[in-house]
């Protein structure tokens, strides 16, 4: 539930960078999102240990970790190059709260559910 609520918090913030270009507006959803630069470093290992446990923590977070640097190393050429194509950067901070947003709702939906309990 606390990762939903960081995408959460990212994505809202990404969405007031995109669509309020005015200076109180930047200080205060650039604030914002910093407050959620966490979830870079220390989020993705909570979750993985959370639904894989501590046996499978090793393998698994490995392959994340590999994929995470994969995708933060072509994330900002890939931004710049939207940019370029649109010549702003509401098409880049829009697809980036997009990409929260299905990140919050896979954390939210995809999560371990309670046993039911059998009477």
């Amino acid at each position: 539930m606390v990762g939903t609520c960081v995408l959460l918090i990212a994505a809202g913030s990404l969405l007031g960078l995109a669509l309020l270009p005015m200076n109180w507006a930047f200080v205060l959803f650039s604030i914002a999102y910093g407050l959620t630069c966490g979830n870079v470093t220390t989020l993705s290992p909570i979750i993985v240990r959370r639904e894989f446990g501590a046996a499978s923590f090793g393998i698994v977070y490995g392959f994340a970790a590999a994929f995470i640097q994969l995708t933060m190393a072509f994330g900002p050429t890939l931004y710049g190059v939207i940019r370029d194509m649109f010549g702003s950067y509401v098409p880049v901070l829009l697809m980036c709260a997009a990409l929260n947003l299905l990140a919050a709702t896979s954390a939210y939906f995809g999560g371990r559910r309670p046993l039911m309990s059998q009477s």
